[in-house]
């Protein structure tokens, strides 16, 4: 993924007015959505893929902190979704450390780990992959197709 391109992309985001510009963990999450989508045109290994995109956004980043710690929890427990989904409501939804930029509702840390839930869960199966991203919960209109369009992605021709 082109540097270049990101840092211009960051530097776009000090043009938005006050007190949008505090939106930073939305503009990551897009970073990130965004780098899943551009990695999935050559990368089809969902922990390959995931490891890819969190370069395109702030290393100290919440939600960087959320991609490593889906990828931790994964490597542990590859075949038990639900104890990680569990650890990551725990930690992403009732630690009030981490709902600082949340809108007390729904947080795009929890919208972005529920995507690579379906990713690494779903084993490169469209059907598990979408399933697990809907029954994680919260915002089902956005993350199972999320995840399935990266997995499409990945798969090409289908």
């Amino acid at each position: 993924m082109s540097q270049s391109r990101v840092r211009r992309a960051e530097r776009s985001i000090h043009s938005v007015p006050l007190p949008a510009r505090h939106l930073n963990p939305l503009w990551y999450a897009g970073q990130f959505i965004g780098a899943l989508y551009a990695a999935a045109f050559f990368e089809e290994d969902p922990v390959t893929l995931a490891e890819t995109a969190v370069q395109a956004i702030p290393r100290d980043s919440q939600y960087a902190e959320m991609v490593r710690d889906l990828i931790a929890w994964y490597r542990a427990d590859p075949y038990n979704w639900e104890a990680v989904w569990e650890k990551c409501q725990e930690k992403y939804r009732r630690d009030p450390a981490h709902q600082k930029a949340s809108n007390g509702g729904i947080d795009c840390k929890i919208n972005g780990a529920y995507v690579l839930m379906g990713l690494l869960f779903g084993q490169r199966d469209p059907d598990q992959t979408i399933l697990i991203s809907c029954r994680c919960g919260m915002d089902s209109d956005c993350n199972p197709p999320s995840a399935g369009g990266v997995l499409f992605t990945t798969i090409g021709d289908f």
